[in-house]
């Protein structure tokens, strides 16, 4: 849910709460106002739930809200809550108990963020929310957030070596300081997917500290020759632009590991920071002093995404452990290429969990071991196994985005959406320029049925990465929802998709939904049926069309007998808490394939409920249904088939 709802009368104050909305979310806060109303749920429940749920409302009073029954039973429920901020837009006298009540006169307002009026009102919301802490940087240079104390953003180093096979090793001596600094707790430092969206560009180092709102910025470079390496840094004043510190170290090879310690020290020094006991020793920590197996490692942490170059990686890291048995982070490495290499390189997942438990052993807080145990659970049916995993890595690295984001994807599949929008804030804080962090963003606020928010994170990514696929497969999703064909069919002209089952989705969905006839209608389920009688499977996208297209009760008999493999190229493991179907969570049914998940059984355990328990709550009673059903026979698992209807 959003931070801040808006309440106002639409025939007199549309215009001030989008001009509202749009400047409070340029100061980072997530705001909801009626604008996003969906289609398919009913108005008043959902005005309650947001209602409930923000942390402010702002009530908009003109003389047609004082006459409005809806505005005043909003501010009314606003003011018992204590998160009330209101402001008078014209010569509104305010009713009682209102008018006891501070109100910010902002008559003729028409979005001047300079007035008195505006400034009252956005003091009184970090009153009740604390400061904005998310910002759409967009294209803009700069961000108009006020500068993150002890903040860093680490540039990649400049390879001098002349060589440009040696780029992996300058990259890798910038990788391992945004390593060691991220585990210093009172320093706020960039994800490495977005430092190196500078990699090999001319920048003004004071405008890449605006633009990503911090204090500091440390630029490099790095020239290795021989059994020699000479390295630049210099720490730079985001503010000014001035030097806080500049230093050039001229050392043997053998000394790298030292040579980085004594940086982050350097820059640790300079900004007055305090290092905790335990962060000093993690930072002193170093994984061999074996400068082959080092080096075998560097070139095997480049990002790879082709099958060969997939391969090529596991045999690296395979090398590194085989010339260095202690060394902990190849290890990790090893195991967590195996482990995503299991379905694509069919690699053995035996091998890739005794590789995990050796670096474990060596290193009880490697995060790439962690992360590769993690891609050995099922994608169902042991989410609390998930769950703990992620807690120890969340424990160990707090600020890891790629660790933020395996919790957001844990907190989509057990139904937990508002958690999930919330973690992607904080990987958005962390990597605000990675195109796959701000897609995932976007992607679950429309998961959690914020569709206007989502629209416009949606056509952000795909203005600056045009080629983003999955981007432009979660825009079509959203414009087929809200029927702007113009849109899909432009979508659809643009982007092939391929031919996969994703892709083939693509194009059949929006024939689907534009298609209201009778026999348009019937073309999910016939399709599902199709699927199923045939292999004994199910799509359950399809399914949730099927019952929002009113065959719910076929599309719940299909799910209950079906199959959904994860590990089978095109037959997805249900995900069942998209916005845009709730009809199939309406069915009490739902229950039981949540079940065949392993979801109800994580939720009894941990309770740690989803956020359908409040949408489905005027049709049956969530959390009862899970117990009668966790207390009746056995359901089959989700990935074999099952018998009951």
């Amino acid at each position: 849910m959003s931070d801040i709802f808006i309440s106002y009368a639409r025939s007199t104050s549309a215009a001030q709460a989008q001009a509202m909305a749009n400047a409070l979310r340029a100061l980072g806060y997530d705001v909801w106002f009626d604008e996003a109303l969906p289609a398919h749920r009913d108005f008043g429940d959902v005005l309650a739930e947001h209602l409930r749920t923000a942390k402010a409302v702002v009530v908009i009073w003109s003389n047609e809200a004082v006459k409005s029954q809806w505005v005043r039973s909003e501010a009314n429920r606003a003011r018992e809550a204590g998160k009330l901020v209101q402001l008078v837009i014209d010569d509104a006298v305010l009713p009682m108990p209102f008018d006891q009540i501070h109100c910010a006169d902002m008559k003729g307002w028409r979005g001047d963020t300079a007035v008195p009026g505006w400034k009252k009102v956005v003091a009184s919301i970090a009153d009740l929310l604390g400061a904005p802490n998310f910002a759409t940087i967009g294209n803009a240079q700069t961000s108009t957030l006020p500068i993150r104390k002890n903040s860093i953003c680490v540039l990649p180093f400049v390879n001098m070596s002349g060589d440009a096979e040696q780029e992996y090793f300058s990259d890798g001596i910038s990788e391992d300081i945004i390593t060691d600094l991220s585990k210093v707790s009172a320093l706020f430092v960039i994800a490495r997917n977005t430092a190196f969206t500078f990699k090999a560009k001319s920048v003004d180092v004071a405008q890449v500290a605006r633009q990503l709102n911090v204090s500091h910025v440390l630029e490099g470079s790095v020239r290795k020759a021989g059994g020699r390496v000479r390295i630049t840094a210099q720490l730079i004043d985001g503010v000014t632009g001035g030097h806080v510190w500049a230093e050039r170290y001229d050392r043997d090879l053998n000394d790298i590991f030292a040579l980085q310690d004594e940086i982050s020290e350097a820059i640790v020094d300079a900004l007055k920071l305090k290092l905790l006991p335990e962060e000093r020793a993690s930072m002193e920590r170093r994984g061999t002093a074996n400068l082959e197996a080092y080096d075998l490692y560097l070139r095997g942490t480049r990002p790879a995404f082709a099958r060969a170059d997939k391969r090529a990686r596991i045999a690296l890291f395979e090398a590194a452990t085989r010339i260095a048995p202690d060394y902990a982070d190849a290890w990790g490495e090893l195991a967590k290429a195996r482990a995503l290499g299991l379905a694509e390189l069919n690699e053995d997942a035996n091998a890739a969990s005794a590789e995990a438990e050796r670096a474990l052993a060596l290193d009880p807080h490697n995060i790439a071991a962690l992360g590769a145990q993690f891609y050995l659970v099922p994608s169902f049916g042991r989410f609390a196994d998930q769950d703990a995993l992620l807690t120890r890595m969340e424990a160990i690295a707090p600020r890891n985005s790629d660790v933020l984001t395996r919790r957001d994807y844990h907190l989509k599949w057990v139904g937990r959406i508002r958690e999930a929008i919330d973690v992607t804030l904080r990987a958005f804080e962390l990597s605000p320029l990675d195109p796959f962090v701000l897609h995932d963003r976007a992607r679950r606020l429309f998961d959690g049925g914020r569709y206007a928010e989502a629209r416009r994170g949606l056509e952000d990514v795909l203005s600056r990465w045009p080629d983003h696929r999955f981007a432009a497969f979660s825009l079509l999703q959203l414009c087929v929802h809200s029927q702007d064909w113009a849109k899909v069919d432009a979508l659809l002209a643009r982007f092939p998709f391929g031919d996969d089952e994703s892709a083939r989705a693509a194009r059949w969905y929006p024939s689907v939904m534009r298609d209201r006839s009778p026999e348009s209608r019937r073309r999910p389920i016939d399709r599902a049926r199709r699927r199923f009688e045939t292999s004994g499977t199910a799509n359950f996208f399809v399914l949730q069309v099927a019952a929002q297209a009113g065959d719910s009760d076929e599309a719940h008999a299909i799910a209950l007998r079906a199959r959904f493999d994860p590990s089978e190229r095109g037959n997805d493991a249900p995900y069942v808490f998209d916005a845009m179907f709730p009809e199939f969570r309406r069915d009490p049914r739902f229950v039981k394939l949540c079940a065949r998940c392993g979801l109800v059984d994580y939720w009894l355990t941990t309770q740690h409920w989803p956020d359908c328990v409040d949408e489905v709550a005027p049709y049956y009673d969530f959390k009862a249904e899970c117990e009668r059903v966790a207390a009746g026979p056995p359901l089959p698992p989700a990935n074999e088939a099952g018998s009951h209807s």
